[in-house]
C-alpha cells in the first residue's frame, strides 16, 4: 500500500483484495506491518474484523480511540466497499 497523496479523514488510501488463492489473513497482517515497517503509511488507528475459519463467529480487534471512533473506520471501509461493489 503506497501512499501517493495525503487524504482526509475517511478517505480510502488504497484498497488491497487481490484474488490470488494465497491471500491469506496472515499475508495481509503481513503487508500491512511491512508496509507500516517502510513508512508507506502511517495510520492514526486500525480496526480489524475476522471470521473464524471453523464459522464460531467473529473477533474484533481496534486501536481506535473510542468505540465510536472504530465505528466510522469501519462505516467509511464500508461505502467503499459498496461503492467498489457497485462498479464491477
Amino acid at each position: 500500500m503506497s501512499k501517493e497523496r495525503e487524504e482526509g479523514a475517511g478517505e480510502v488510501l488504497e484498497f488491497k483484495a487481490p484474488s490470488e488463492p494465497d491471500w491469506t489473513p496472515r499475508r495481509a497482517l503481513v503487508e500491512l506491518l511491512e508496509d507500516i515497517d517502510r513508512g508507506d503509511i502511517s495510520p492514526e488507528a486500525i480496526v480489524i474484523s475476522y471470521v473464524m475459519e471453523d464459522g464460531d463467529g467473529i473477533g474484533f480487534i481496534s486501536s481506535a480511540k473510542s468505540m465510536i471512533h472504530a465505528i466510522g473506520i469501519l462505516e467509511s471501509a464500508k461505502l467503499f466497499l459498496v461503492a467498489e461493489a457497485q462498479n464491477k
